[in-house]
């Protein structure tokens, strides 16, 4: 019977180990990439994951029966090494805390509250959207940091790790090559190419030498990061129980990222001081993430006679200006000031110029200078050619016809202010969000647009957000059109019936085929509004919109002036897309990035370098081959409607 037991004991002690072994699995069998190296100078801290483990209890090891393979890691370190190994396409960061619905082919890890999952497919990243939505659990979807300096790496000085420092700080930027631990998401080993985090690190140690730096490499080398890997370095921070995160970094707050939010906050709860940059936008600070989450200690900069520099953020939610030439550099230098205790002397607010007597925006100011758009015009462009470009689209024709098929996907669609229905505005909104990638997969279902939801005045289809981001897709037409970009004044535009009708204007206006047309006038009590959309058909005055009454959206009208009831149209505006022909043919160069070390060194060369040009479908379409030079040859596209991209 002994002999037995002890039998049963040594197959029970294999099953466990096994177990054990089997928990990580695979998140793609036919990738060949290797894990990313973790390299440690010194491993003193220990994983805390009692707490995590009751928490991580309520996720499935691995839902196979949909298609969908979620892991539990068992630690923060695990979590991160599973994240750096997702696919990147259609991230989404989730909740784990409650039980999730069955996600089709959602593939991702899980651990202490937090989730990332990414899916192969657009339709099934729309559905997880819907059904997370559905069951009330929060979510973010991904988007892109950029580092918080005018130029990426501030200036570098000569700074020494203490090994005995008492003072645990997460440096979250693109790693850093001073620091007593490295971790890396992106696959590496977390050495800092771009020179930001670096120079972080060095500034925190010029204020203090009781810092223990931990560099979370979440930033790549061009500077910019996903918010997803970022997420997953906050987790990890929490996870380790760091007294301090610094973030020099900072994404305009589109209301998509509720649960990149609650993450920070949970971190700030815990006790952790989270220190972020204020953002260089000349803005208001609480509009950017992570400067604007509660909790969250922010700094603002300042020239050293505290007038604050033109480019840096301001507002309620900037905590301290410090003297630096950067918000990047600001933080740094709060955070090492923070944990020397000497940030009481930190000023909290900041000198205006005299001569600067111009008011403060309170919106950012738009990124690129294709963006035509003046205050009072009735002519405008928007998106910009680089945002079609961006978005797939080498020519503006396709785009134009873009716009059109998804008026005509939401023909039949009640015309209403209820959820699945769609009035002017949100029609408008829909169509230029599918022809944007911004959303996918318009369909109407009795009368509806399943998806479609409103709440607030906050508009949402498949869970994505429409009343935030760059391009303003919000409820409401006056509200649309006094926000910018699109402000054109009120009454603005052109006079209708002066200018020799509707179709005289829009010809005059320039309108074209996908334009977004706003019609206004004087309500009863005199008050000038804009009052209706509808998008330009390209010729006459024909439209598509959803005009209400026994219409239907997604029918082509004339439209006239006059309108109905209480909408008195007297005036017609446009906004415009640009018109464009991108360039179809492609040479790939490629340059030294250090030429002091590469000049003249005959151990270097780019020649023999590979670079596999793909299309949207994954598949390899040509490759160029680099010359002694670092050049190619020249490649003529196959299919300007289509989408590439380049792999070396």
């Amino acid at each position: 019977m002994k002999r037995k037991n002890k039998l049963l004991k040594i197959l029970l002690a294999l099953l466990i180990a096994l177990n054990q072994l089997a928990f990580f699995v695979p998140l793609n069998a036919d990738e060949t990439e290797s894990e990313p190296e973790i390299t440690t100078e010194s491993e003193s801290s220990s994983e805390s994951t009692s707490e995590a483990s009751s928490e991580t209890t309520k996720i499935t090891e691995k839902e196979t029966e949909t298609g969908s393979e979620v892991t539990s890691a068992k630690s923060g370190k695990e979590f991160v090494k599973g994240v750096s190994k997702l696919p990147r396409k259609y991230r989404i960061m989730t909740s784990s805390k409650k039980k999730r619905p069955r996600l089709k082919g959602a593939r991702g890890i899980a651990y202490g509250g937090s989730c990332v999952l990414s899916f192969e497919t657009k339709e099934e990243y729309d559905s997880a959207l819907n059904e997370l939505t559905e069951n009330d659990i929060e979510y973010s979807l991904d988007g892109s940091f950029t580092l918080c300096s005018d130029d990426a790496p501030a200036i570098q000085k000569d700074a020494k790790i203490n090994p005995d420092a008492k003072t645990k700080i997460a440096v979250i930027d693109t790693g850093s090559d001073i620091a007593n631990e490295k971790i890396s998401l992106l696959g590496d080993d977390g050495s800092d190419v771009n020179g930001h985090g670096t120079s972080m690190a060095s500034l925190i140690l010029e204020q203090t030498d009781d810092a223990y730096i931990i560099s979370i490499k979440a930033i790549g080398d061009n500077g910019k990061g996903s918010v997803s890997d970022v997420y997953a370095a906050v987790r990890y921070a929490i996870d380790h129980r760091y007294s301090y995160i610094l973030m020099a970094i900072s994404v305009r707050d589109n209301g998509n990222f509720d649960e990149f939010i609650s993450l920070v906050e949970e971190a700030s709860g815990k006790g952790i001081k989270v220190i972020a940059s204020a953002g260089n936008n000349g803005t208001d600070a609480s509009k950017y993430l992570p400067a604007g989450i509660k909790g969250v200690i922010t700094a603002g900069a300042v020239d050293d006679e505290g007038y604050k520099l033109s480019t840096s953020n301001y507002g309620d939610s900037v905590d301290y200006y410090i003297p630096a030439f950067s918000t990047s550099e600001a933080s740094a230098k709060l955070a090492g000031l923070l944990i020397a205790g000497k940030a009481s002397d930190c000023a909290t607010t900041y000198k205006q110029k005299e001569n600067n007597t111009a008011p403060e925006t309170t919106e950012a100011p738009e990124e690129s200078e294709d963006d035509e758009f003046t205050i009072n015009k009735s002519s405008m462009t928007w998106p910009t050619q680089s945002d079609l470009i961006s978005a797939g689209y080498y020519h503006s024709g396709v785009f134009a016809n873009a716009v059109i098929e998804a008026c005509k996907a939401m023909k039949g669609v009640s015309y209403g202010t209820g959820n699945g229905e769609a009035d002017c505005m949100r029609y408008v909104n829909l169509a230029y969000a599918q022809a944007l990638h911004l959303i996918s997969g318009l369909k109407v279902k009795d009368g509806k647009i399943p998806g479609l939801t409103r709440s607030n005045g906050v508009v949402k289809y498949n869970g994505v957000n429409l009343s935030g981001g760059k391009y303003k897709l919000v409820d409401g037409c006056t509200t649309w059109s006094k926000t910018a970009p699109h402000n054109i004044g009120c009454p603005g535009g052109i006079n209708i019936k002066n200018n020799g009708g509707l179709e005289a204007c829009l010809d005059k206006l320039g309108a074209k085929k996908g334009s977004i047309i706003l019609f206004g006038g004087k309500n009863d009590s005199g008050t000038f509004r804009w009052t209706h959309a509808a998008i330009y058909a390209g010729s006459g005055k024909t439209v598509y919109d959803s005009p209400g009454g026994s219409q239907t959206a997604g029918v082509p009208y004339s439209k006239s002036e006059g309108g109905s009831g209480k909408k008195k149209y007297t005036h017609v505006a446009v906004l415009n897309y640009p018109d464009y022909n991108y360039n179809d043919k492609v040479t790939v160069t490629k340059t030294s990035a250090n030429t002091v070390l590469t000049g003249d060194n005959a151990c270097y060369s780019l020649e023999g370098t590979r670079y596999g040009l793909y299309n949207s479908k994954d598949t390899l379409i040509h490759e160029f081959v680099l010359d002694a030079q670092g050049k190619t040859e020249t490649f003529k596209l196959p299919d300007q409607n289509e989408k590439y991209y380049m792999c070396e």
